[in-house]
């Protein structure tokens, strides 16, 4: 289970992109190697999964990763 300082930290970073999350909602998975992956709901209720880096070198790969789901997104709704 994560300390509650790394969950404010998320909550704060997450607000920092403009994401509020209910800080009660955030549940770590912590299997992944190149990110930390955090499942957590906003304040009307509706899932996230947010995906942060675990190193900079991870950093450089998010452009390509925001145009698959950009290209994904019209499919998806």
């Amino acid at each position: 289970m994560a300390d509650q300082t790394r969950i404010t930290e998320v909550v704060e970073l997450a607000a920092a992109h403009g994401l509020a999350i209910a800080a009660a909602s955030v549940r770590f998975n912590e299997a992944g190697l190149d990110y930390e992956v955090v499942f957590a709901l906003n304040q009307s209720g509706q899932n996230w999964v947010l995906r942060i880096p675990r190193r900079a070198d991870v950093s450089a790969k998010i452009g390509d990763e925001a145009v698959i789901l950009a290209l994904l997104n019209p499919v998806s709704h």
